[in-house]
């Protein structure tokens, strides 16, 4: 399914794994010393940077070894020192990243570490500070551009945001609470109105001051302010987090006003310092970086003033292509068989009170939808406290699969599982579709393997990293493009823009907002590989399409949500191209995300399912590549020890349970990537591994493969290090889902929409136990009708069944307001207060009607809709009544079979065309045997025209009225839709409205979307065997 994108990454600890053996092999020497020995210039500029603390400290290094402080300082060097040679993953100077190309040979060879690439740029928290201050500065501030926040939203005499920046010194916004919100007057709408646009400060203060010439010119400035301090306002001092250098950008945006210029020298002399820090060799900046620190305190002080990374430079870097294929194989058997659902979980409640408000194909501008004063509010789950509706799926099968693994590994000795072909079907997920799979994704593996050469014979093993990737291609590269090859993001950005062109109806965006946590934006500091981008709270790249929160509207269909731009009448995703998690994102941002994953099954790592506690899990291997090592977890209880047990209780018990379960020598103890490699024979280590099980009570353990072919991965020096391969991975075909948007423009204000009580249109929600619903439309609710018809109460009426969770029906009366309001409402309840009473009903309530005009093809078509679909609950009513009192001898799926063709026919569909529709909709073999059972009778139905002619048992003079009456509807109503189409102006594609159509009726006959699926089959099934019934006689 995957194929490689041409273009990988490699990351290494900065130190080769020769620092590691020599921390672990030499026993004689005392620890301190072989710490102090090992120790470069490199390593202390690396923890100047990670830990001013303990750089300070590292002079107790050569201090007594009793003392408790020696013995933490020995115990964080450990640490770092162990991850400086072994562990991958990008952090400050202890470990860097390069990119290579496939090719038929490979060669990895890095250069010296000295001559690797220091990347050294003011960390967000402080630059944001900065930005503060700037802002705060009355004079300097006038002379910068500002322009309206795009997420300010206007409701109840009030203005609202969303969420603030705060400056990122705020915990993320998704509180009720903390929503910012100031009223509503006529000076805010003019400050608003008159930055839609960017506008110099003071020209905006000027403006609105000309406007309000007898008020005070410094309230109003005041005011303005304020406004920017709030962040209804934007300024442009905030820099693009798709750029590489915001330092930069503040620097450029300043130079030129004369109240910055001694913020502007200082800001210079720190970016001339930043410049020679990211020059000096490694190990040979700590003086310079100290300095820089120094002074940008002078400035601001905060917990970070900068952000370092490291680009590895290598001598030549060519990855046989047969590794990246083995890495594409892998990445497409974890997403077969990771066991989640199409989606989130929770925006599928969502979902379902989107359609209950809104309805199928409306759709609802994202900041009314969010706000809690005109939407729905935010999902649930956003807020604190919120109940967790993460459910774990369950495959008991599967469950069952895995623990006979298991236990054969035990009851063998073994701790190696290989999953063949049926096992891997196995644990596969029942009915996955690749069209579900993410269209690009990122996969880290480990390559063992003897040498270079070795890997080109086809002698390597894929190890998938505790941290396996990520979901979309450029994602781990985004943040380290600045010192990467540039041809690497030209080839992304190819990759995407490839997938892109396979669906055209759809617009795939970058999605950038400002974090409310200052370090956080370190993380999102990425150029973007999207041809358009979105961006809250900050300012757009230069050189991006923009797509603003104004022109998207949210809709939603009964398998999802969705996103659409108004103006370029496409459908929206939005995506990021870094590594930020976005649970803990603003509201808005967050929805931005979640929904644009609504077409996607999300992929894992190797999950053991409720397994994954056990005290041993065995590596899983599939030819070349070991999906998850060997773990273990161990306890104090497993070693059967007290708190207060001596060292030598502990080795004894210790080295019992390394024998008993297996366990390798060279071990990982940490989850996912926040791991530390330890030697089970080391004194130092095993020191580690009592005080992690002290404190924590529990400990994961990995097998580690450091020993095991890792020697190919060379710099000048012949020195080795440990390395994790980062492919990005795309589909071989894009497979992409339809998009559910249409480009017409559906644009209605909600308050011109909504039909209260007192207007033409009363709307009851009558409560009953589903099973008494036939009673009620049989009988009670037709005799209502009836008998308010003659009165003239009612001049329409249409109803439908449903469930909010409550069972219900929605049935909606139009007339006169007057005679609704006067008459009908206490004929309503001297009706009701009688079914209450016989136990028919449970409650009932009245609404406001709000009109599915989307749906059934716009504002113009809507009174002809509702004219079917009072015709259609007269004939439905009538069949309900038969069917009830038993007149009709065949099943509700029969008679709905027969009515959503006989429904299709008049809707103008021949033949060829209903055999097509329905073959969209049903699956060949689908209720196949329960139509064999009325096969005969169906065909026998179906074959005559109209098809309630050969429903026996039912009056047909009074059905033959009921079907002209909503036949003579759906050709009124088909030939409006026509004429309204000629003119560019449908709002739904007929075919939709038919959907829509087709699927009310079933609702009102049957009320049951298992039963409705069963109806379109037997529709499907019944005009196959007409169709062969035909062939026959034309061949006799």
């Amino acid at each position: 399914m995957y194929e490689p994108i041409n273009a990988w990454m490699l990351r290494t600890p900065t130190w080769p794994i020769e620092k590691f053996n020599a921390l672990t092999t030499d026993k004689t020497m005392p620890f301190q010393q072989l710490l102090l020995k090992t120790m470069d210039k490199t390593f202390i500029e690396s923890i100047a940077i990670a830990s001013p603390s303990l750089y300070e400290d590292l002079s107790q290094l050569e201090g007594d070894s009793h003392q408790r402080k020696t013995k933490q300082v020995v115990a964080s060097v450990l640490k770092y020192a162990t991850r400086m040679s072994t562990r991958p993953t990008p952090f400050g100077l202890f470990a860097g990243v390069t990119v290579g190309e496939l090719s038929e040979g490979t060669t990895i060879s890095l250069q010296s570490s000295e001559n690797h690439i220091k990347r050294a740029r003011p960390d967000m928290e402080w630059l944001l500070t900065l930005i503060e201050k700037l802002e705060e500065d009355i004079e300097g501030i006038q002379q910068i551009k500002v322009y309206k926040n795009q997420l300010v939203t206007k409701s109840g005499g009030r203005l609202y945001l969303p969420y603030q920046t705060g400056y990122g010194r705020q915990t993320n916004i998704t509180s009720k609470k903390e929503r910012v919100s100031i009223q509503l007057n006529e000076a805010a709408l003019q400050v608003l109105k008159a930055s839609r646009e960017p506008i110099v400060l003071s020209e905006l203060i000027a403006r609105i001051s000309s406007y309000y010439s007898n008020f005070d010119p410094v309230q109003i400035r005041t005011y303005i302010l304020q406004l920017l301090k709030q962040e209804f306002l934007i300024s442009e001092l905030r820099p693009p987090l798709t750029i590489s250098n915001p330092f930069h950008y503040i620097i450029n945006q300043i130079k030129d006003i004369p109240r910055y210029h001694d913020v502007y020298l200082q800001l210079v002399e720190i970016d001339q310092l930043l410049e020679d820090f990211n020059a000096s060799p490694m190990g040979e900046g700590i003086e310079i970086y100290l300095d820089v620190i120094q002074k940008m305190k002078s400035i601001n002080e905060t917990k970070a003033y900068l952000q370092v990374d490291l680009g590895l430079k290598n001598r030549e870097l060519t990855l046989n292509q047969a590794v990246a294929d083995e890495a594409a194989k892998a990445a497409t058997i974890l997403w077969r068989i990771s066991q989640t659902e199409k989606g989130l979980p929770h925006l599928k409640k969502y979902r379902d009170r989107f359609l209950d408000r809104y309805g199928r194909d409306r759709e609802v501008p994202i900041l009314e939808l969010l706000s809690e004063e005109s939407g729905l509010g935010s999902p649930e789950e956003y807020y604190p406290d919120a109940p967790s509706t993460i459910s774990e799926p369950r495959n008991s099968e599967r469950e069952q699969r895995l623990l006979e693994m298991m236990q054969t590994a035990l009851l063998n000795r073994q701790y190696v599982v290989q999953l063949d072909a049926k096992a891997l079907k196995d644990i596969i997920p029942p009915s996955v579709d690749d069209r579900d799979a993410p269209s690009t994704v990122e996969l880290y593996t480990e390559v063992l393997a003897k040498s270079a050469k070795a890997v080109d014979d086809g002698e390597f093993t894929l190890v998938i990293a505790p941290n396996p990737g990520s979901g979309s291609a450029g994602q781990t590269f985004g943040r380290f493009f600045d010192v990467l090859d540039p041809f690497t993001k030209n080839k992304l950005q190819a990759a995407h823009k490839e997938i892109n062109d396979a669906q055209p109806d759809v617009i795939t965006a970058d999605c950038v907002y400002f974090p409310t946590r200052g370090r956080a934006a370190n993380v999102s500091l990425a150029p973007g590989l999207q041809e358009y981008e979105l961006v809250l709270g900050t300012n757009y790249a230069s050189d991006k399409k923009k797509l603003f929160l104004e022109d998207i509207v949210v809709g939603a269909t009964l398998e999802r949500l969705y996103f659409k731009s108004v103006s370029l009448g496409k459908e929206v995703t939005f995506t990021a191209n870094n590594m930020l998690n976005f649970q803990s994102s603003p509201g808005v941002y967050r929805f931005l995300r979640e929904v644009s994953l609504e077409n996607v099954r999300i992929w894992h790592s190797y999950e053991w399912g409720t397994l994954r506690d056990s005290p041993f899990l065995p590596r899983v291997q599939v030819d070349k590549t070991i999906l998850s090592p060997a773990k273990w977890k161990l306890s104090m209880g497993q070693l059967e020890l007290k708190k207060e047990a001596s060292v030598e209780e502990w080795n004894t018990a210790f080295d019992h349970w390394l024998k008993k379960w297996m366990v390798p020598r060279f071990v990982y103890m940490g989850a996912t990537d926040q791991r530390l490699l330890l030697d089970l024979e080391h004194p130092a280590h095993r020191k580690e591994i009592i005080k992690a099980v002290e404190n924590k009570g529990r400990v994961h353990l990995s097998e580690s493969f450091y020993q095991q072919n890792n020697d190919w991965i060379v710099d000048a020096d012949h020195h080795h290090y440990i390395g994790e391969f980062v492919f990005p991975l795309k589909k071989r075909e894009a497979l992409p889902h339809p998009s559910p948007v249409t480009p017409v423009m559906k644009k209605l204000a909600s308050n011109s929409r909504i039909k209260l009580p007192g207007s033409d249109c009363l709307y009851i929600k009558v409560y009953m136990a589903k099973s008494r619903q036939n009673d009620f439309i049989s009988r009670p609710l037709s005799h209502f009708v009836k008998n308010a018809r003659e009165e003239g109460l009612v001049q329409r009426w249409f109803f439908m069944r449903y469930g909010d969770p409550d069972n219900h029906l929605r049935i909606r009366f139009f007339g006169e307001p007057e005679r609704l309001i006067a008459s009908l409402i206490p004929t309503i309840h001297t009706w009701a207060e009688r079914l209450v009473e016989e136990g028919l009903i449970q409650k009932l309530t009245i609404d406001a009607y709000d009109p599915e005009f989307e749906r059934y093809g716009g504002p113009q078509l809507i009174h002809h809709a509702e004219r079917v679909f009072e015709a259609d609950s007269d004939l439905v009513a009538y069949l309900v009544n038969q069917i009830r009192f038993g007149k009709i001898e065949f099943p509700e799926e029969f008679v709905a079979s027969m009515n959503m063709l006989d429904f299709m026919e008049q809707y103008g569909l021949n033949f060829e065309d209903r055999l097509l529709w329905l073959d969209q909709m049903v699956q060949p073999d689908e209720h196949r045997k329960e139509f064999q059972l009325w096969r005969r009778a169906i065909v026998e139905c179906t074959l005559h025209n109209p098809v309630w002619a050969q429903l026996l048992g039912v009056d047909q003079e009074i059905i033959k009225g009921l079907a002209d009456k909503r036949n003579q509807g759906i050709t009124e109503f088909k030939s409006q839709m026509e004429r309204i189409q000629e003119q560019n102006l449908l709002w739904n594609h007929p075919h939709k409205i038919l959907g829509s159509m087709l699927h009310m009726t079933c609702n009102r006959l049957m009320g049951d979307n298992s039963k409705e699926m069963k109806a379109r089959a037997f529709a499907r099934h019944a005009l196959y065997s007409q169709q062969y019934l035909r062939k026959q006689l034309v061949s006799t």
